[in-house]
């Protein structure tokens, strides 16, 4: 426990210090292709004045460096994960909880203030603590859900939908409720994206982990999903995505759709929703995969799809 206080003391440190030179969020969600750019298509931010480039520079460094403690915390857990609390001891008494309990109101300013890097450290930090505490880690659960709730609506990285995934299938019985409350939040999140962007293929890695987040739930936890008010607009968005170009996303969309309409044995309470989504959309799906297999999909997406037209 003493070493591991030892190894988070400095990067904490470090974290007190750099984390007031970055500017706090607004809370405004930017999608990546609505960045300012310039009449020519050129970032913006290229032609910014001399002094602005400096600041914008500045913030980028202070931004990485944030991120690199962050990941030495991480890394810090990481190694504790052999760690196991002997005589019956609660895993409060954890030191990664003891260390988890003394960083967290800089993780908090971290999540308010940093960019997608420093986001995507700070899920991995979180992702890392899952793993090592397991249950151990419920009395801090809600409060990191709700932070990465948050964080994904401020600026959606992938590591929120991993994080959360990792959640669920830890959780999902004895954490429902706050589960529940984050995921919809994604979906609405996600869903709302898809439907008003003018380019819905420009983040595709974003996309992966979103429908594989909604694949997993069905696996480990359906009722989690399939009780969302908002899963019309679920299956709407996967149905959007069968006919498009990227494979990895593509696919992953396909698969989801596939077990939501094939369903689980521990789905069978909640087979009205999908139900439901058939009877009012199906035929704008079965419009999406036709589409696909005449002309808009390559070829190693065609399996798939046959699949779900099955």
């Amino acid at each position: 426990e003493q070493l591991l206080h030892a190894l988070v003391r400095a990067p904490c440190e470090q974290l007190a210090a750099l984390l007031p030179h970055l500017p706090p969020s607004d809370g405004a969600s930017v999608p990546p292709e609505t960045a300012p750019r310039a009449s020519d298509g050129s970032d913006v931010s290229r032609g910014i004045g001399g002094e602005a480039a400096a600041t914008v520079a500045s913030t980028q460094g202070v931004e990485e460096a944030v991120a690199t403690q962050l990941a030495l915390i991480g890394a810090a857990i990481r190694f504790s994960d052999t760690i196991h609390v002997g005589g019956g001891g609660s895993c409060a008494a954890h030191p990664v909880f003891a260390v988890l309990s003394y960083c967290w109101p800089l993780l908090q300013d971290a999540s308010r203030r940093g960019g997608p890097s420093v986001l995507q450290a700070l899920l991995e930090l979180h992702g890392r603590a899952m793993g090592c505490l397991g249950g151990g880690l419920a009395p801090l659960l809600p409060s990191i859900l709700e932070q990465i709730g948050t964080t994904f609506c401020r600026r959606p990285v992938v590591g929120a939908l991993e994080c959360l995934t990792q959640a669920i299938e830890l959780y999902g019985e004895s954490h429902e409720a706050p589960l529940s409350d984050t995921l919809e939040r994604f979906v609405d999140a996600v869903c709302g994206w898809l439907a008003s962007t003018a380019a819905p293929e420009a983040e595709p890695e974003l996309l992966s982990a979103f429908f594989e987040l909604c694949h997993r739930c069905l696996v480990f936890r359906p009722q989690l999903l399939l009780s969302l008010p908002c899963v019309a607009s679920l299956f709407d968005a996967a149905a959007a995505c069968v006919a498009h170009q990227e494979f990895q996303h593509t696919r992953a969309a396909i698969t989801f759709l596939c077990l939501f309409l094939s369903g689980t044995d521990a789905a069978n309470l909640y087979r009205e929703s999908a139900a439901h989504c058939l009877q009012r959309s199906g035929g704008t799906l079965l419009r999406y995969c036709v589409q696909g297999l005449a002309s808009a999909s390559p070829a190693n997406l065609v399996d798939h799809q046959i699949e779900l037209l099955r």
